[in-house]
């Protein structure tokens, strides 16, 4: 199996580049167009946000504008394969941005989905955990082992900086 990796701040790369090969680690900002994003950053490289308010404000903020794309561009342009099983989606709070940015990928290819919750990172993004529900439920998609009640509860239920990472699966595959 090959393992694509998407980064758009290069403080990461290091630690990615021990687990992904360099042809599969693309220097973008995912999201629903492309051009270029203001990414704010945190001094720990795992909170930068699209949102300001996202920001782990542990020190100092700084910004940088990076280059911005799609999934289904970047599988057009393809720099990702023709065929995505599985993603994994932890973008403090641009979650439901970069699924808009991928319809053509979730309605034919089906991937499973393994997606961070984060009620106050989504808001503070101008979006909502039942905004993943709206995006996600239409296509077939079902939070593994749990209902979608279930699901929008729990990850309703966090606060602050707590969140929940859930399993969707296409409805043929659960």
């Amino acid at each position: 199996a090959e393992v694509y990796a998407v980064e758009p701040d290069q403080r990461c790369w290091r630690d990615l580049s021990r687990l992904v090969d360099a042809e599969h680690l693309l220097g973008v900002a995912l999201g629903d167009t492309e051009g270029v994003l203001l990414l704010y950053r945190s001094e720990q490289a795992a909170h930068n946000s699209v949102a300001l308010a996202n920001v782990l404000r542990s020190g100092s903020v700084s910004d940088l504008h990076v280059p911005l794309s799609t999934l289904d561009a970047l599988q057009e342009q393809g720099r990702l394969p023709a065929h995505v099983d599985a993603i994994k989606v932890d973008a403090q709070g641009a979650e439901a941005a970069i699924l808009r940015g991928a319809p053509q990928m979730l309605q034919t290819q089906h991937p499973m989905l393994y997606l961070e919750l984060w009620r106050d990172g989504l808001r503070g993004a101008g979006e909502s955990v039942e905004t993943i529900r709206r995006q996600l439920e239409p296509l077939g998609y079902l939070p593994h082992g749990l209902t979608w009640d279930a699901a929008m509860a729990s990850a309703n239920a966090q606060s602050g900086h707590s969140s929940i990472d859930v399993l969707f699966l296409p409805r043929k595959a659960a």
